[in-house]
């Protein structure tokens, strides 16, 4: 259970996109220390997501992403191949 604004919800409660996005951002949290960083989201419109940065404060350099670029690439490729199959078959 969590608890949002003052008023608790249950995980269950949260359509299945917000709670992979909690997920998600959990992972941010715990994979750097906090104290130095922070969190920026960026929506990519070719993949149809946000994508995290987490930014060093002191210098301002992204210090990771998530998805990464590679995952990112990777994403567009798919999507690329599975419009091309959709094509051939119409």
């Amino acid at each position: 259970m969590r608890i949002c604004g003052g008023r608790s919800t249950a995980l269950s409660d949260i359509p299945k996109l917000a709670s992979r996005q909690i997920d998600n951002f959990e992972d941010v949290n715990s994979a750097q220390p906090r104290a130095n960083h922070r969190v920026s989201f960026q929506y990519n419109k070719e993949i149809e997501r946000n994508v995290a940065h987490i930014i060093d404060n002191s210098t301002g350099k992204v210090v990771k992403k998530l998805p990464s670029d590679s995952q990112v690439d990777h994403m567009i490729r798919m999507r690329n191949l599975m419009g091309l199959h959709i094509d051939e078959e119409a």
